[in-house]
């Protein structure tokens, strides 16, 4: 029983000792076994790198100042149960891996990638190329307007967004991509790039073959041999690269097709946008985009809430209202027509009333242009595998034809304009005005009739 007490009250023996209380030998033995394995749980301790609470001697400490181990690290802890308590360290990996989670939320959304994952940084030395690729955010894609029409027109949206994959991943421009890298690539679950399932790439490859790329069947390893641009422009029909083109981010190519065929559709706004001295892009009409990409208007609308394609509207101003055939002009112009009170004189008197229609918007597209390098090269490619055999049906020329004869109508300034006239134009020429307005710009109207006479 006496034993049982030094083990319960350690305090009172040695309150007892210190007093010079005569003890029991029994009492003595107990309190030196307990000193003992003090002791020796306290080098345990020191070995694993944990607090201690008591002295050389196995007595407790009672100042936190002569403690002389460090707090115990992460690494320390982790390998071991840690405090002696299962329940804290399972508590505090579950902590650690929350806020690992979070930061990687946090960069994804900063980044704005899609299915990223956090990866284990390695040194420069040891990483390899690709381990770097895979860890490394996608970048911007150089797509031309006038390819991503055609991709339109002729419905070959989905490969044509796979080659330029491709030809994203072909970062050292070996011109072919392996069947195995593209597979781990683009259908992995989580990969940074990863677009389908194996069942779908394959229909892909299938749609694309001979368009944008020729497959390799050897006994080795297969591999896709990605068609140059100007060899897939000229497939395409394209015999001339005339639009500026655009950088696509490539989060864009791995979304819905829909969301893909909206960023193609907006790549000919973006480029006419800059291109045009005002910033906001000539005006186009709905029908002229419908025969251009074979997209109907209820399709170019929905494509412009998708991609961000911002509208803006135009008004031209006519004769007074007094002086005009209103007739005529109706007959012209039909719901179009409106009349427009002038009330700050802006174009003329104050308070005069003029005939006014509504013009084709102007669009302003979302992407940004990277210039026209080496597109003159690339034109002399087209004109060169044109000349060896390839042989076109001219409905592309057509089109851009068609394209330059709707965009000729608008002008800069009103001497652009006449000299267009004389120069032949058979319709009416429009120039805009200096002034813009917040919610619409202003053209005027030069008859071809008046610039003749």
């Amino acid at each position: 029983m006496a034993v049982c007490v030094a083990l319960a009250l350690p305090a009172s023996i040695v309150s007892i000792q210190s007093a010079a209380v005569a003890v029991s030998p029994q009492l003595a033995a107990a309190q030196e076994q307990l000193y003992q394995r003090r002791r020796q749980r306290r080098q345990e301790r020191l070995a694993a790198q944990l607090p201690i609470r008591t002295d050389e001697q196995g007595r407790p400490q009672r100042s936190q100042s002569t403690t002389t181990a460090q707090p115990p690290s992460r690494a320390a802890l982790a390998p071991h149960l840690g405090w002696e308590s299962e329940g804290y360290m399972r508590a505090r990996r579950a902590a650690d891996a929350l806020r690992e989670r979070r930061a990687a939320c946090a960069e994804a959304r900063r980044h704005n990638w899609r299915s990223w994952r956090p990866q284990q940084q390695e040194p420069a030395k040891q990483a390899g190329r690709s381990a770097a690729a895979h860890s490394q955010p996608p970048a911007a894609i150089r797509l031309f307007p006038d390819m991503a029409m055609a991709m339109l027109r002729r419905g070959v949206a989905a490969p044509g967004r796979l080659w330029l994959l491709l030809q994203h991943i072909d970062v050292t421009g070996r011109g072919w991509v392996s069947t195995a890298e593209a597979r781990s690539r683009l259908c992995t679950p989580g990969a940074p790039l990863h677009l389908c399932g194996w069942r779908q790439l394959r229909n892909l490859l299938d749609q694309g073959e001979g368009l944008f790329w020729q497959r390799e069947d050897g006994t080795g390893e297969q591999r896709i041999w990605l068609a140059g641009t100007a060899r897939a422009a000229l497939r395409l029909g394209i015999t001339r690269v005339q639009l500026e083109p655009v950088a696509l981010p490539v989060i864009h190519l791995l979304n819905g097709i829909a969301a893909v065929r909206a960023h193609f559709y907006a790549s000919y706004h973006s480029s006419r946008e800059q291109s045009d001295r005002a910033g906001l892009g000539r005006p186009v009409s709905r029908a002229t985009l419908a025969e251009l990409m074979q997209v109907s208007p209820h399709s170019q609308r929905a494509y412009e809430r998708v991609a961000g394609v911002r509208r803006h509207p135009n008004w031209a101003i006519g004769p007074a209202q007094a002086e005009a055939p209103a007739q005529e002009l109706s007959w012209q112009h039909g719901q179009s027509l409106f009349t427009f009170t002038d009330r700050r004189g802006h174009y003329g008197r104050p308070g005069a009333r003029y005939l006014a229609w509504q013009l084709p918007n102007s669009y302003q597209g979302p992407h940004q242009t990277q210039g026209r390098r080496h597109q003159k090269a690339l034109n002399q490619q087209l004109v060169d595998l044109y000349s060896k055999g390839f042989t076109g049906n001219g409905k592309q020329q057509a089109e851009e034809e068609g394209a330059t004869a709707a965009s000729s109508r608008f002008y800069d300034n009103g001497q652009a304009a006449v000299r267009a006239l004389n120069r032949g134009l058979q319709h009416d020429a429009y120039w805009r005005t200096e002034r813009r307005e917040k919610q619409y710009q202003i053209w005027h109207i030069l008859p071809a009739s008046e610039a003749r006479s």
